[in-house]
């Protein structure tokens, strides 16, 4: 709903920074395949998959539909747990949990769910260091690609 994260890193490991200091996951969908993003030049790219706990990797393709598994809306997609944060282990019934989702588009940032109350501060933390460092990125100009 955001985009594709690694089109916009820099912004994306802030959030991410934040989310993990809050003692919060992160988890990324993103279109690019697996080992596009890890043989990728870009620090920015390096900078993101550091603060990732779970990546979803590789682009939707209708023609090869979902088999059920968790997050995986076409089967070309791999799943990569890439912290010890996270473990196919420890997310075994989670898709029945409530989720709260914060996605950046590169100007606002839009949250879907009900946070805990006891979240909403450091949500607003977030959601603040997210826009400074958009309007910061917006000055210095953007590049397309990855590669």
């Amino acid at each position: 709903s955001g985009g594709e994260p690694f089109e916009q890193a820099e912004a994306c490991v802030v959030l991410a920074r934040a989310m993990q200091r809050g003692g919060r996951s992160v988890m990324v969908f993103s279109g690019y395949r697996f080992e596009i993003l890890r043989n990728s030049k870009l620090p920015s790219v390096w900078r993101l998959m550091a603060c990732i706990d779970l990546l979803v990797a590789g682009p939707y393709v209708r023609s090869l539909p979902g088999d059920g598994s968790l997050w995986r809306g076409s089967t070309n997609q791999t799943v990569h747990f890439l912290t010890s944060r996270v473990s196919p282990c420890s997310l075994r019934g989670l898709a029945h949990e409530p989720a709260v989702e914060m996605a950046f588009d590169g100007r606002s940032l839009a949250s879907t769910g009900f946070p805990a109350e006891e979240d909403q501060a450091w949500m607003n933390d977030v959601a603040t260091a997210v826009c400074r460092s958009s309007k910061r990125s917006d000055m210095h100009g953007k590049t397309g690609g990855i590669e």
